[in-house]
């Protein structure tokens, strides 16, 4: 027998946040700071999505020779968690960087939502912004001024009727996964010495995989990097296996991708045991609980960024994160990236316009899923430029706020300015 239940009712806040990822803390953190209430919703239990639960670390680094291009929260976090021992240069340890980021939600006063997921959205009036959420207490409902949906794959901007694009244009092709994992029980300096450039044991390694009867597919994207992560003694962090032909946007593809992953994981562990000097008494600490996604769907916003900007080092009146990372796609059919490099000295913008939906009010995106091209968005994707898109997201919810606007309507150029006396005055 089937009876109706009540919705439970989250609360009524000036932003909601779905999705406590590497935009979505940020974004959070700053509008807390700048006096909103603020709702974060994330599926998982803990905050920094990528950073943290997908075990990516190093961050990759975006500078000048003057120093980094974008200030804001990375700067931040970098330097509180050297100062605790958890980070060099831009090594984080990702278990550490999961309690400073809740503790810096917590502090702005931002309402966390863990183990919660947004399924529907029930009404688009501006100003007036409601989502059905599903969680351990059955369906609930919450209502918020303004979203930002920091989803990674602008799922709730779909949701709202949002147009979004996915993978390269001319094929659909997605960029390969990773499922990163952690060796512990090794001991460093041999394991190093044997993978010198010089002495060719990569390759060696790789013949020895074949040798072993690993399939032709794990054998053509065979490839590995390692590092160290501080507070971590005994332990290297690896960006592999690569997982090709799945779609990251398809549960049950997404699912398969883990288990093949996981399996691939253990033949790794297996042949470093039994051929790499220094790992033979590792053992594996973890498997990263998230898979790596380098990108899925992306919204078509205001502005669409595209591969012309970068190549040509455009700027925009309101650019409100600067880039120089390379384009860097990842290959589906064997080891190794495209990789093309700006040249010294040069950056682009991203225009605050790529976080708005085309279309649609009272809703933004952050991180990933922005408005842009499958080339492009393989250079932006890093972590350090989505927290400052995030940041910038945050900031558009508090002028929405002040403004008494529609957070689509917001001043791009204004966002900017106000992330310049933030960042320069913090």
């Amino acid at each position: 027998m089937h009876t109706h239940k009540r919705k439970h009712n989250f609360g009524n806040f000036d932003l909601i946040v779905v999705g406590g990822g590497t935009a979505g803390s940020v974004a959070a953190i700053t509008a807390g700071r700048l006096g909103l209430s603020c709702l974060v919703i994330e599926p998982l239990s803990f905050l920094g999505g990528t950073s943290t639960g997908g075990l990516v670390t190093p961050m990759m680094g975006n500078h000048l020779e003057t120093g980094p291009l974008n200030l804001g929260l990375t700067a931040e976090l970098v330097q509180d968690m050297a100062n605790s021992g958890d980070a060099k240069g831009y090594a984080l340890n990702p278990e550490r960087l999961k309690l400073f980021l809740e503790q810096k939600a917590l502090d702005a006063g931002v309402t966390l939502l863990y183990e919660s997921s947004v399924i529907d959205i029930d009404s688009l009036s501006p100003g007036c912004m409601k989502v059905s959420i599903a969680s351990r207490c059955g369906l609930g409902k919450a209502q918020a001024k303004s979203i930002i949906d920091a989803t990674g794959d602008a799922y709730v901007a779909r949701l709202a009727g949002a147009k979004v694009l996915q993978g390269r244009e001319q094929t659909g092709e997605h960029q390969p996964m990773s499922l990163r994992f952690v060796l512990g029980g090794v001991n460093i300096p041999k394991f190093k010495d044997f993978f010198h450039p010089e002495k060719n044991n990569r390759l060696l390694l790789k013949q020895q995989a074949e040798h072993d009867g690993w399939p032709e597919d794990w054998i053509k994207t065979f490839g590995m990097q390692f590092f160290e992560t501080p507070g971590r003694p005994g332990e290297l962090w690896f960006n592999c296996p690569r997982l090709s032909g799945f779609d990251p946007l398809d549960p049950l593809s997404r699912s398969k991708a883990y288990s093949l992953g996981r399996k691939m994981i253990d033949a790794y562990v297996k042949l470093f045991r039994q051929h790499a000097s220094g790992a033979e008494n590792a053992f594996l600490t973890m498997v990263a609980p998230m898979i790596g996604i380098r990108e899925g769907q992306r919204i078509v916003g205001e502005y669409i960024l595209t591969a012309d900007d970068f190549h040509n080092a455009r700027k925009f009146d309101d650019g409100i994160c600067a880039n120089r990372y390379p384009i860097d796609i990842h290959r589906n059919d064997k080891s190794g990236v495209e990789l093309i490099q700006m040249p010294v000295g040069q950056w682009h913008e991203i225009p605050y316009r790529c976080l708005i939906p085309k279309g649609l009010r009272g809703l933004i995106v952050a991180g990933r899923c922005i408005s842009s091209d499958f080339v492009s968005q393989s250079s932006y994707r890093i972590i350090p430029n989505c927290h400052t898109l995030g940041q910038a997201a945050g900031i558009a919810a508090a002028l929405a706020r002040e403004q008494g606007c529609d957070i689509s309507e917001v001043c791009g150029k204004t966002v900017k300015e106000k992330m310049s006396k933030m960042n320069n005055n913090g």
